[in-house]
């Protein structure tokens, strides 16, 4: 953080005064505060204490450039983790769909900014042992959505140019996977009724709106965690407690599978299946 200009002018004031063929110019432990008081006075002030004050001008002004220097090089270092995980996140979200890639100053580049053309807006990215995978998303009527056919070759046939040789990146962009929760809820019958509604506004179902709401608002690729559905539907008035008796997901064509704890989608976001839906799978005791 760049020093003030009183704090290089007393640096200086201090260096002056360990040399004793200076003690002439007066006066001896001179400060800034006596300088800036000195200056709005009728009195003279000595030239050489001016000429001081504006080194330590220029010494706050390096400051500065280094202080900017610094925050440059932060900001290219941070853009520039070429390879990374992170990176693979950064270069999906820059995906210009239908413009073609440049070779420009050794690397891969778009020549123009078109921010609509930028389909991507959810990545994720994860490694095994022998691959790099990412999941991608892009965005329909609100939520994530997966790539078109056309649409994911097209990004494969990016990113195989962006990333690094020799490195095989897995793409996928599925359809969301779907989840089954069996819950049973304990009530206070004086403001839900056996069907959820509260009593004053009957017609909405607020349990099911809380559980919909906290799976939309999951980080994508993030892990839906059964503790945390249950602290949500507690919150909800007139809910006393809360159990998952059975959580179940799947993704793709694959079975339903139960987990007891957390779950991360294979497509990185998820709906609850439509097949069952919670109306269906909440029971109020």
């Amino acid at each position: 953080m760049a020093r003030p200009i009183t704090y290089w002018y007393d640096i200086i004031i201090a260096e002056k005064d360990t040399m004793s063929n200076l003690n002439r110019y007066q006066p001896n432990s001179d400060t800034s505060q006596q300088l800036l008081t000195d200056v709005t006075t009728t009195s003279r002030v000595a030239r050489w204490r001016l000429w001081v004050w504006c080194v330590a001008v220029c010494a706050m002004a390096f400051d500065i450039v280094l202080d900017l220097f610094k925050t440059e090089v932060a900001a290219i270092a941070q853009n520039s983790r070429y390879g990374s995980l992170p990176w693979y996140v950064v270069v999906a979200k820059d995906y210009q769909e239908g413009y073609n890639l440049i070779w420009q100053n050794n690397q891969y580049k778009y020549l123009t900014n078109d921010v609509a053309s930028k389909i991507i807006k959810f990545a994720a990215s994860q490694e095994t042992a022998s691959e790099v995978i990412l999941k991608v998303a892009t965005l329909t009527s609100s939520l994530p959505a997966p790539l078109s056919t056309l649409q994911k070759n097209a990004f494969q046939a990016y990113i195989n140019k962006r990333k690094p040789g020799g490195v095989n990146v897995h793409i996928i962009s599925n359809a969301p996977d779907e989840l089954r929760l069996y819950i049973t809820i304990n009530f206070n019958p004086l403001v839900l009724s056996d069907t959820g509604e509260p009593l004053l506004s009957p017609g909405i179902f607020p349990v099911e709106d809380a559980i919909q709401e906290h799976i939309k608002n999951l980080p994508f690729n993030g892990a839906l965690d059964l503790m945390r559905v249950i602290d949500v539907i507690e919150l909800v008035p007139g809910v006393d407690s809360a159990y998952i008796t059975d959580a179940q997901a799947r993704y793709g064509a694959n079975p339903f599978v139960s987990f007891s704890q957390q779950y991360i989608a294979d497509a990185g976001y998820l709906i609850i299946d439509d097949t069952t839906p919670l109306s269906t799978t909440i029971t109020y005791a």
